[in-house]
């Protein structure tokens, strides 16, 4: 089952305030013995870190459960 979401940015990777503009980059992780996915997502206003996720899998978990730890 595909999932798409619908583009709220258009393009326009600025933001005026905080927190009001975040993306996500999802990077793959080889090590020795096992492959990691890590979802990090990036406030676009100064560009931190606002949370992360990593586990084996690389699917849209990886993005909801970054998203719900930011919520803390």
């Amino acid at each position: 089952m595909a999932f798409h979401m619908k583009n709220l940015l258009p393009k326009d990777f600025t933001a005026q305030q905080p927190q009001t503009k975040w993306v996500n980059d999802i990077t793959k992780i080889a090590l020795k013995e096992v492959k990691l996915c890590r979802c990090v997502l990036i406030d676009l206003y100064d560009d931190d870190v606002v949370d992360w996720s990593m586990d084996h899998h690389q699917d849209r978990q990886r993005v909801i459960a970054a998203v719900g730890m930011s919520a803390w």
